[in-house]
């Protein structure tokens, strides 16, 4: 809290790697993301994500028998004003998804990988800032969802399909909306295998 504004920060992270290397990487970035937004609490996300990068690019890059070995990070990160009803946004290959009633508005994300500031130095990352009103829902999420094979011809799932879902659920509170998702992403994977992590944040406001 500053000047009696309050902040909350959300993130929806996607890292690289399955198994003890991803869980590396887990750990690793959420060490670097809480560095990132220490003393950084009322500045933009865009400039958070600045911070991340460099600390990611710093931590993470090495090379092995000459070969440069770089773990990725998508991430989709806002800071929510409850008091100003306001919403900040940046976002490195992670959307934002925004609904009001029935009217659908996404935020696209820059494509400047985190971990990559060696090779993108001089790119920075973008805020873009949302004035909020009562009832909007955002949506943060990584691409395991949309990536899931199944149906009838074991194709993915795809993020045209989870904005039509979302559209059509917007009526329900979150904690249903979560029954669905996770109802239909079963049954459209059947007895295929999950191909990756999925996470979906939900906010209503």
């Amino acid at each position: 809290e500053r000047n009696g504004v309050k902040r909350l920060w959300i993130a929806a992270v996607d890292c690289t790697g399955h198994g003890v290397p991803g869980a590396f990487m887990s750990i690793v970035t959420n060490d670097m993301l809480a560095r990132a937004i220490e003393g950084s609490e009322f500045e933009t996300p865009a400039i958070v994500l600045d911070k991340l990068n460099i600390l990611m690019s710093d931590k993470m890059r090495h090379t092995i028998d000459d070969v440069r070995v770089r773990d990725g990070v998508d991430i989709a990160l806002i800071a929510y004003e409850p008091g100003n009803m306001e919403v900040h946004y940046a976002g490195a290959f992670n959307p934002m998804y925004h609904f009001r009633g029935k009217m659908f508005q996404e935020f696209k994300p820059d494509k400047i990988s985190i971990g990559g500031y060696a090779e993108e130095k001089g790119k920075k990352y973008n805020t873009q800032s949302l004035k909020l009103q009562p009832g909007d829902t955002l949506y943060l999420f990584s691409d395991g969802y949309a990536d899931q094979f199944g149906g009838p011809q074991a194709k993915k799932f795809k993020l045209t399909q989870l904005k039509v879902m979302l559209l059509s659920i917007q009526d329900h509170e979150m904690r249903a909306q979560e029954r669905i998702l996770d109802q239909t992403i079963e049954s459209w994977r059947g007895s295929l295998e999950q191909v990756d992590d999925m996470l979906i944040v939900g906010l209503r406001v």
